[in-house]
């Protein structure tokens, strides 16, 4: 350790530190694969390592890159270099979930596994890094976390690093990990995020952040002007092009504030599939194919009901949605939505339903009994990501036909798409539901797959359309891997 602290002393250490310390997987240092990319250096390490009398010259930095752009393994190297050099810094890594927290975490394991003389000054356990000879410790938490209150004020340097702030759900845990940043001086928060939702001050709490490392004397913002990295290809950009809605490229990539709610559609792909002169139907038609999904929250979310048919133009049309909300005191009857998707049966002919499976389980027996075919739709990343991908391809190509509904619209627009450690995952807004949109997309999903049968029949007509099953909807569908 000695030896280490020797070579690294002085106003540049920390940077030469990471570039000769820090190896990535193909096995070159830090400095090697930076060599092209002086940014790196310039616009993110240097202002976070800049001292003034001791102290960080920024206390507040925002580094705000596309998807791609070393932020996480960044966090991982800043914070390894500041536990090593810096003796008493206790520092906090936190980020959006714990999916997200573990790309942090791996990162460090990964320094550490190519340079066996720096992971020899590291004690690992679990999600905590500590180097004892330094007092020093690097933990890692994600936003939904318990509690930070309590945090900092044990050591005598404070860090805290925050990934992917802006798909951070709710503010507590912000407010707990800045407010704590005045038990010691040496303090310094670190941001390092995709652009994000909504650049209004009053209603994004990310951008009010972000507004104050871009004004305040303090403060520091590095905004990337879109794709800087040398090494993200374009054949890379040309993928995530084909996998990602175009207003979630636009973000996570080129790294540009999305100017609605979400990233998913825009408001204007969804108007498309507005019909004006529809509304909600009382009871079908027996010429048409019903569908219906239902998604469950007894308490703190919505259960919501969808039915949709197929028309004779091949659109899928959405004819009911109904929606109960309880309470922790007063929950939805799971006797109550049986009793309603029975009598949806009975409205709509040869109805067939997918069903949330949790706390319903038995239900199913029952509603068979009278008659309603229902299967189980098991929730997981892979099967969210077959309903969004199918929600995503009718509305782009319009073939949805929705009736108007403003709860529903405010839905679909505000839904976003996040990085994964598998890969990318739609949901909705901290403040919002999705149970509307997972209802509609759970009977969308067994009419858009019904028409891939081979034996699938033109409404009214005696056509048989003959759909192979391995047939792409079309050009525009996008897939969310994860």
């Amino acid at each position: 350790m000695t030896d280490l602290m020797t070579r690294y002393r002085g106003a540049d250490g920390p940077l030469r530190f990471i570039n000769e310390m820090m190896h990535l997987a193909d096995g070159r240092s830090v400095g090697e694969a930076m060599r092209n990319d002086p940014w790196v250096e310039r616009d993110v390490l240097r202002p976070i390592f800049e001292r003034v009398k001791g102290l960080p010259r920024y206390r507040l930095v925002y580094i705000e890159e596309g998807r791609g752009s070393w932020k996480s393994g960044g966090a991982a190297a800043v914070c390894a270099t500041e536990a090593v050099l810096y003796p008493s810094t206790d520092i906090v890594v936190c980020a959006a979930d714990t999916d997200q927290a573990s790309i942090v975490a791996d990162n460090l394991k990964g320094y550490l596994a190519r340079n066996p003389h720096l992971a020899a000054t590291f004690v690992v356990r679990k999600d905590q890094f500590e180097v004892p000879s330094r007092g020093s410790r690097i933990r890692i938490i994600s936003s939904d976390a318990p509690s930070a209150w309590g945090l900092g004020g044990t050591h005598k340097r404070f860090r805290i690093h925050c990934d992917e702030l802006t798909v951070w759900p709710k503010d507590d845990l912000w407010v707990a990990l800045s407010s704590a940043t005045g038990k010691v001086p040496d303090t310094q928060i670190v941001i390092w995020t995709n652009a994000g939702f909504d650049p209004d001050p009053d209603r994004s709490w990310q951008w009010r952040v972000r507004q104050v490392a871009e004004h305040e004397d303090w403060g520091y913002l590095y905004s990337a002007p879109g794709i800087v990295a040398s090494w993200i290809t374009e054949e890379w950009q040309q993928q995530m092009r084909s996998l990602l809605p175009g207003p979630a490229y636009a973000r996570v990539v080129e790294n540009q504030w999305v100017t609605d709610q979400g990233d998913f559609v825009t408001r204007q792909q969804l108007r498309r599939c507005i019909d004006l002169d529809w509304e909600p139907q009382a009871r079908g038609d027996a010429r048409f194919r019903y569908f219906a999904g239902c998604d469950l929250g007894l308490s703190r979310d919505l259960t919501a009901m969808a039915v949709v048919h197929i028309d004779d133009d091949r659109n899928v049309r959405l004819d009911e949605l109904l929606t109960w909300k309880g309470t922790r005191t007063d929950p939805v009857s799971i006797e109550e939505i049986e009793r309603a998707l029975i009598d949806a049966h009975q409205r709509y002919p040869g109805l067939r339903l997918l069903i949330d499976p949790w706390q319903m389980k038995g239900s199913i027996p029952r509603l068979a009994q009278a008659g309603l075919s229902a299967k189980e739709f098991n929730f997981s990343a892979s099967s969210r990501s077959r309903l969004f991908q199918t929600l995503y391809s009718s509305i782009t190509n319009a073939t949805l036909r929705l009736f108007p509904g403003r709860a529903l619209e405010n839905e679909i627009v505000s839904l976003r798409v996040t990085p994964s450690a598998g890969g990318w995952r739609v949901d909705h807004t901290a403040s919002g539901f999705d149970d509307r949109v997972t209802a509609l997309s759970m009977a969308l999903l067994q009419a858009v797959e019904s028409m891939r049968q081979p034996d699938f029949v033109i409404t009214g007509l005696e056509i048989l359309h003959q759909v192979s099953p391995n047939k792409p909807e079309s050009a525009g569908t996008a897939w969310f891997p994860g």
